[in-house]
């Protein structure tokens, strides 16, 4: 398989070179009948064929994802397939692990596609220093009605900030549309979608992408996909919706060290979980158990992401409880580590270092360490998304039954008893 994709590599036509502007690109060339091109902070592609991205893989500041609802695509590098939707993690932490070249497969006339740089600039993470020209030449105004293309993404790629954060952009206020308002405008969008896509309001907006994708379906409020976010600008006589799906709140598992929505519930003592759902329950029995598994009821080796946490009791109470240990596993979980076997923490290893929120997918996990008041030590994980991960989600914390794991061991329940 090699050899036959050096031959076609050799005997591809290059479109690129690193005039495009994207940092570590050297190149893109293509195979067959497939269209591959350079547009904005993205690499465009489309129909059956074969596309090579070539890259200065130290040069590339930043993860490289689709944001693309790719079709009939698969994403190659070193043997191991992506299908549908890329994500690369760059730069990469040595040279052994570093991706310099991404074969893109289209297997159909109807295949489309895109891999785009994550946007630069941390120290302007709400974009304010791009916002010098104001909301008038990003409206697209339908109905009376100023709408905005603001996201490539509907919470599957990135998240926009707070709405009330851009309203140097929009005075009036960012404000997600109606479902009436959305119902009455679509019709006029869609038939002049590339009206509308000229005017693409990403680069005030989102924080991680430049651009819109024509190829995908308006949405009006983050659905964990991803579709393109239209937003309003301005008031209405309807108050703002609430999402929905209302947007998942962190999680907190752990102890002292239990599990709670962040901000709402304190949890103390044995370690309490919050599913997916919003169902809480006590965690009684020690041992390994399956917190998050994406897809729910995939078979090993074949999760994207999979939390496990091995629960120990320190001391002699039963309900003295705590996570000792937490591996991170799955294809995301290796693209994030750069390595085989994801990552593992450990209760007894406190670091220096300060824990940082880690983007597995759409999804955002955060480990950190504790201790009792005695000494005993312990993890939490903090868990953003979990919702919007695109893919049902099993373990503990997502969709599975947790019926048998709130039931205390034998010898904890004649202890209770007495």
């Amino acid at each position: 398989m090699t050899a036959v994709f050096v031959l076609i590599h050799a005997q591809a036509m290059q479109l690129k070179a690193n005039s495009s502007g994207l940092s570590g690109l050297r190149g893109v060339y293509k195979s067959g009948d497939v269209q591959c091109s350079v547009e904005g902070d993205c690499i465009i592609g489309s129909r059956m064929g074969m596309c090579f991205v070539s890259l200065d893989a130290f040069s590339v500041p930043d993860t490289v994802v689709s944001t693309d609802v790719g079709q009939n695509v698969d994403f190659m590098v070193r043997g191991t397939v992506q299908h549908g939707h890329a994500h690369f993690v760059y730069p990469p932490a040595s040279a052994e692990d570093a991706v310099s070249e991404i074969v893109v497969v289209g297997s159909s006339p109807q295949a489309h596609w895109n891999l785009c740089w994550m946007a630069q600039g941390s120290t302007d993470p709400d974009r304010r220093e791009l916002r010098a020209t104001g909301v008038d030449q990003y409206c697209y105004y339908v109905n009376g009605l100023c709408w905005l293309w603001a996201s490539p993404c509907s919470g599957g790629c990135s998240q926009l900030n707070a709405h009330s954060s851009y309203n140097s952009f929009c005075p009036a206020g960012l404000r997600y549309a109606t479902q009436s308002e959305f119902d009455a405008a679509t019709p006029t969008l869609d038939a002049n979608k590339q009206a509308f896509y000229n005017k693409c309001a990403a680069s005030q907006l989102d924080p991680a992408h430049n651009h819109c994708d024509s190829s995908n379906d308006f949405v009006r409020m983050e659905d964990g996909s991803n579709n393109e976010l239209i937003l309003v600008c301005g008031s209405s006589a309807t108050p703002n919706p609430t999402p929905n799906p209302t947007p998942n709140p962190p999680m907190q598992v752990g102890a002292a060290g239990g599990v709670g929505a962040a901000g709402g519930v304190a949890a103390t003592g044995d370690p309490h979980l919050q599913n997916i759902h919003g169902e809480r329950f006590d965690l009684m029995k020690p041992g390994k158990h399956d917190l998050i598994s994406i897809p729910r009821g995939a078979r090993a080796g074949k999760t994207l992401l999979r939390v496990q946490a091995d629960a120990q009791r320190l001391g002699g109470q039963c309900l003295d409880m705590y996570f000792q240990e937490v591996n991170v596993t799955g294809s995301w979980a290796e693209m994030n580590a750069q390595k085989k076997g994801g990552l593992r923490y450990h209760a007894q290893d406190v670091g220096g270092k300060r824990a940082h929120w880690m983007r597995f997918g759409p999804v955002q996990l955060k480990v950190t360490h504790g201790h009792t008041q005695q000494g005993a030590k312990y993890l939490n994980l903090y868990v953003k998304n979990l919702g919007r991960s695109g893919y049902a989600v099993g373990g503990l914390l997502g969709e599975d039954d947790h019926t048998q794991e709130e039931i205390p061991e034998e010898e904890c329940l004649h202890r209770m008893a007495l």
